[in-house]
């Protein structure tokens, strides 16, 4: 039998295709269908692969099955990638629906009688946006070890796979940001030199000891003394604090120690399970406050059906005094942030524009929380869930957190990161071993419904509060839901055209051989719900993988409210098993780099190169009756009537913090016409025609 395909012909996208600042080309099929006979269509399947000189990706999968009986209806998801040139790429993704057959003489084989592509994007590029630093082939290794015996084996267990945090500590070394990475093997401290080097920095800076299984890194000014602090959350071991100071060496630039004074901050008894870390001024009172999110104590239990047995999260006041020592007071339970869920991520940002930072919570097992901030003027901080009034709700298993503008409205949207999975239809499968839930057998049809609603792939929430009061769920149309099995997530301008893209580190865990087994962890998960649920940890793929190898997304930003992932074409190239993320100018060229730590692996660091990137302006925010490092304030620079709203935050994506230098793309056809401040106490600073150049621009709040 011969199967007559359809397939699109070279000549006929979809629109005219879109090439970015860096030169990066994509175009989009989706009309001009027509079909061909069996031969034709093997000729043009294989003439997908037509300019790819070398395969470096190559993934099918099926993305659905409907029908019944003796004929099928496959949903195919296809990705090939690799070089087309010395330094040129190319990647193609393409969905197709395939008509089978059951042969009436042999039950159990089947043919394809038809197929239908109906949709291909094609990403090219002459050049790479991005250069990996590191790993590199030096021989130097700074890898994130772990503590625990079940990490270097496939045992599905929660919380045994996500260490990798990375945090940018800006003016670390002379006026060089340090990369300070978590792991079960202590911290990490890298400088990255102007030509691209590393030098390890972590006993120079006073961070040599190991303390645990290190966690979230945040980077933030506590003491409104002009000088970095740190704190590091640990896994079952004790939560450190330390406070910045500056040293001078004779033969050296000056560079940050930091000194442990967890007891005499008030900080000194968590040890639990905690994850991500947050810095905001709650109350705004010039102070950064402190907020943790925890995970459930996977040694004693596991994961309820609601994931409401978590371990409480935690709101810290700064009451630091003018001057004095670092403290703080534990306000979570007045507070109403102590959330239970099996917490990952948070990140704070003012989503409604009233001056007062909010914060979502995303938990990879319960419910998502967004948190409004009701705070009054010299009031007791106050929050209040606004989750389901909002329009934010997600059941996904929550990694990951980012606020950015991402359509120039000048408001704050929201991005979180979730789990995808190509063949969740098989939820629906009724093979598929629903877990013992009250009234299965009534319910099942809709308990299966809301078990795919877990693997629905990241969320894109855009903010539409001031016309409707609530946020738009637009991960699907905008392109951006498949993230694979996701976590840390920045929103970073990559290709400098003034639009932020959105980058997630992805990958759960390659294992040895690299074998897929996602669909048997999900049935041999649901099946054995009560034994997971209890804390007994059965399923073990030994040195096998769970998803295989997973490439990153970067999500390159259409200008018109949708993506297409670039990541392969733009030099983000690597699949290892990425968590924290981050996105900073870390070589001081003006330019936007990525840094990703790993699972059990060095961390990837890559140097952005873009063409696109040939102005920049780089700012940085100094507060002064506002908290010092300004978090909470909200930067928008105005070029031919486009905004690029810039929010300072303190800590986001997966255990992770970015730092606070804002970086704006300016093209030198199209000068910046003025930037406006608003700062968290309200006032608003306007400058006026700045000009792009390679010194940082630091602007004071103005005085009261």
């Amino acid at each position: 039998m011969n199967p007559a395909v359809t397939v699109f012909p070279a000549d006929t996208p979809s629109g005219k295709p879109f090439v970015s600042s860096s030169g990066i080309r994509v175009s989009r099929y989706s009309a001009g269908l027509r079909s061909v006979s069996g031969a034709e269509a093997v000729t043009q399947l294989l003439g997908l692969r037509a300019g790819i000189v070398d395969i470096a990706r190559c993934e099918i999968r099926i993305a659905g099955i409907e029908g019944s009986g003796a004929q099928r209806t496959l949903l195919i998801h296809s990705r090939v990638a690799g070089t087309s040139g010395p330094n040129a790429r190319r990647q193609i993704e393409s969905w197709w629906s395939c008509r089978v057959v059951r042969r009436p003489d042999r039950s159990a084989d089947w043919v394809l009688a038809s197929a239908t592509e109906t949709g291909r994007t094609v990403v090219e590029s002459d050049s790479p946006i991005f250069q990996k630093i590191h790993p590199g082939n030096d021989g130097r290794d700074w890898k994130a070890g772990s503590d625990r015996p079940a990490d270097f084996r496939n045992v599905a267990s929660p919380g045994d796979h996500d260490t990798g945090g990375v945090a940018v500590v800006e003016r670390c070394r002379g006026e060089s940001p340090c990369l300070v990475f978590g792991g079960g093997s202590g911290l990490a401290v890298l400088v990255v030199e102007p030509a691209g080097s590393l030098i390890d920095f972590t006993q120079s800076i006073g961070l040599g000891g190991h303390w645990g299984e290190a966690k979230s890194i945040l980077s933030s000014d506590f003491d409104n003394d002009g000088i970095p602090d740190l704190f590091v959350s640990y896994d079952q071991a004790r939560c450190r604090f330390f406070r910045g100071r500056r040293e001078t060496a004779a033969d050296a630039a000056d560079h940050l120690v930091f000194d442990d004074m967890t007891s005499e901050s008030g900080l000194g008894n968590l040890t639990g399970a905690y994850r991500s870390a947050v810095a905001l001024d709650a109350d705004r009172d010039g102070r950064l406050d402190l907020y943790l999110v925890q995970y459930g104590d996977g040694s004693r239990t596991g994961p309820s059906i609601s994931g409401r047995n978590g371990r409480p999260n935690k709101f810290f006041r700064n009451i630091t005094p003018p001057g004095g020592a670092i403290r703080f007071t534990d306000e979570s339970h007045s507070s109403a942030t102590d959330d239970t869920g099996w917490g990952l991520a948070a990140g704070a940002a003012d989503y409604d524009g009233d001056g007062r930072v909010d914060l979502y919570v995303a938990n990879d097992f319960g419910p998502n929380v967004l948190y409004r901030n009701v705070t009054k003027p010299g009031g007791p901080i106050q929050f209040r869930d606004v989750t389901g009034e909002t329009g934010t709700a997600d059941l996904g298993f929550g990694m990951g957190v980012a606020w950015g503008d991402f359509d120039g409205d000048g408001d704050l949207d929201l991005h979180v990161t979730n789990y995808w999975m190509d063949e969740r239809w098989i939820i629906l499968d009724p093979r598929f071993p629903l877990p013992p839930i009250p009234l299965s057998s009534l319910v099942g049809s809709y308990a299966r419904r809301r078990l795919q609603d877990y693997a629905l792939g990241d969320s894109l929430f855009r903010n539409d509060v001031r016309t409707t009061g609530r946020f738009a769920r637009v991960s699907r149309e905008a392109g951006v839901s498949d993230g694979g099995w996701a976590w840390g997530t920045v929103f970073v301008d990559a290709d400098g055209d003034g639009w932020p893209d959105i980058a997630v580190a992805n990958g759960m865990l390659l294992g040895r051989h690299g074998a897929n087994h996602d669909i048997d962890f999900w049935n041999e998960t649901s099946a054995g719900w009560t034994d997971f649920s209890s804390g007994r940890w059965k399923i073990d793929f030994h040195e096998d993988g769970i998803t295989g190898p997973q490439d990153e997304r970067l999500f390159l930003n259409l200008h018109d409210g949708t993506f297409v992932d670039i990541a392969y074409a733009s030099g983000f190239d690597t699949n290892a098993d990425l968590r924290g993320l981050v996105a900073a100018d870390i070589d001081g060229d003006g330019a936007p780099d990525l840094v990703g730590g790993a699972f059990l692996a060095s961390p990837e660091i890559y140097r952005n190169v873009s063409p696109g990137w040939r102005n920049s302006l780089r700012i940085r925010l100094v507060g002064r009756s506002s908290n010092r490092d300004a978090v909470g304030a909200v930067a928008r620079l105005t070029t031919d009537g486009h905004v690029q709203t810039r929010p300072v935050t303190a800590g986001g994506s997966f255990l992770s913090d970015s730092g606070r230098l804002l970086v704006f793309a300016v093209g030198p056809e199209h000068p910046p016409e003025k930037v406006e401040i608003r700062w968290p106490t309200g006032r608003t600073s306007v400058i006026d025609r700045p000009t792009p150049s390679a010194q940082i621009l630091e602007i004071l709040e103005p005085p009261d």
